[in-house]
């Protein structure tokens, strides 16, 4: 676990009927647009607050790499397996 940098703290249970202690911020950012790869894997590329933020970012990204298969989604575990390089 790693050290507070926030004065704001949320007290989340986990899987284990245990509490952690996380900052609010870690909490804020839970829209995340995912890049689908090949073989069921996939690449967080950006974390936004608000799912219209997100949709904003998916039609430019489209945009950008036609070929890539993209998709928003809302990050609802606190310990999230997707996101656990982003924490």
């Amino acid at each position: 676990m790693r050290p507070v940098e926030s004065s704001a703290l949320a007290v989340a249970p986990n899987s284990m009927e245990t509490y952690l202690i996380m900052p609010y911020r870690d909490d804020l950012n839970r829209w995340l647009v995912v890049r689908l790869l090949a073989n069921m894997q996939r690449v967080v590329v950006a974390h936004y607050r608000t799912e219209s933020n997100a949709d904003g970012y998916l039609r430019v990204i489209q945009r950008l790499i036609p070929d890539g298969k993209f998709l928003v989604v809302f990050d609802g575990d606190i310990k999230s397996d997707v996101c656990k390089d982003c924490r």
